[in-house]
């Protein structure tokens, strides 16, 4: 369910967002898969305050324009992540579900402090990565310790644990923006009071965004759906001339 709120924002169900937004993605290129990371993000990043979609929507600009693109595969069991072009930046949507694969990966491999980490060159939309880690940490037995920083500005440090997230000392009230970031997830031991509340972990059902984003968002949604209806006009789905079949 959306409705409109004064100022230009509007209420969206929580639903609604994953499902436009696994769409959005499928309509610029990419798997549905990779959809539905994405609109687990999506629904994290409203709730957990920390990025907008307008970051979101920034990535699907930058896949639907080729601005940015996958991750060398060749270079992915060293556990850094870096664009197939060098003149690319790394589309958080591509690389963010295989860094969380590799997360999961150090997590339950033997040894006490640091446990493994990966990072991302040039990442475009580092909040993306930042939500699909957040996720991802409910099936860790560890902490997740996010760090980013771009355009020579400070550096962001952002704990998760357990789907909560909890900024570092030093780092700004607000994350949102886009890069290119080089980024570094750690698994690590830290003391994480579960009890004490964070970023994350609000169970409404539903969240304000900005209009803008919300429009071009639907958009890339609109397109899958009418990729679909010419693909299943084209295969012989439907009835004929004549409705009779």
């Amino acid at each position: 369910m959306l409705s409109g709120l004064p100022g230009g924002g509007v209420h969206v169900s929580l639903s609604e967002i994953e499902a436009t937004v696994a769409k959005a993605a499928m309509g610029v290129g990419l798997p549905p898969g990779l959809g539905e990371d994405a609109g687990r993000a999506a629904t994290l990043m409203l709730r957990s305050g920390l990025g907008t979609l307008s970051d979101l929507a920034d990535a699907l600009d930058a896949v639907d324009g080729g601005a940015s693109v996958g991750f060398d595969a060749d270079r992915v069991s060293a556990g850094r992540l870096v664009p197939m072009h060098g003149a690319k930046q790394l589309s958080a949507l591509q690389a963010g579900p295989t860094a969380c694969d590799l997360l999961l990966a150090a997590a339950g491999s033997a040894g006490g402090g640091d446990r493994g980490s990966v990072t991302l060159a040039a990442v475009d939309c580092p909040t993306v990565v930042l939500h699909e880690v957040i996720d991802v940490s409910r099936n860790v037995d560890a902490a997740l310790l996010v760090a980013w920083s771009s355009g020579g500005g400070p550096c962001i440090e952002i704990l998760c644990r357990g789907g909560v997230a909890r900024l570092g000392s030093g780092a700004p009230a607000g994350v949102s923006g886009t890069g290119p970031a080089e980024m570094s997830i750690c698994v690590v031991e830290a003391v994480f009071d579960q009890d004490a509340g964070g970023c994350g972990d609000d169970d409404g059902d539903g969240a304000e965004t900005e209009e803008a984003a919300w429009r071009r968002l639907s958009a890339y949604a609109e397109r899958r759906l009418v990729e679909g209806s010419e693909r299943s006009r084209l295969a012989g789905a439907g009835a004929g001339v004549v409705d009779s079949d």
